[in-house]
């Protein structure tokens, strides 16, 4: 299981498994598209490098929080994420 700072600027859930960088592309396009906001992507890969309106995000796959609890205890044990469940992390670069 593999866990990120906690100092996210913001998470997109994705539709659909990101297992692929053409995947992860996808999603993001999708997610900010979907929002009416520009994305461009600046750095393909499994941690893509995208601008949104003029601001840069490193974006980090990793697994769901639940929101009411303060030790940020993952929702599962990582038992779906090899089939690519996980939530998009974006951090300011």
């Amino acid at each position: 299981m593999k866990l990120l700072p906690y100092n996210h600027d913001m998470y997109i859930e994705p539709t659909d498994p990101i297992t692929t960088p053409g995947e992860f592309s996808h999603q993001l396009i999708l997610h900010f598209t979907q929002e009416g906001k520009g994305v461009t992507l600046l750095e393909p890969g499994m941690e893509p490098v995208i601008e949104v309106d003029g601001v840069t995000y490193v974006c980090r796959l990793g697994e769901p929080y639940r929101a009411f609890n303060p030790l940020r205890v993952p929702i599962r044990s990582g038992s779906l994420s090899y089939l690519g469940y996980q939530w998009i992390y974006l951090y300011r670069k």
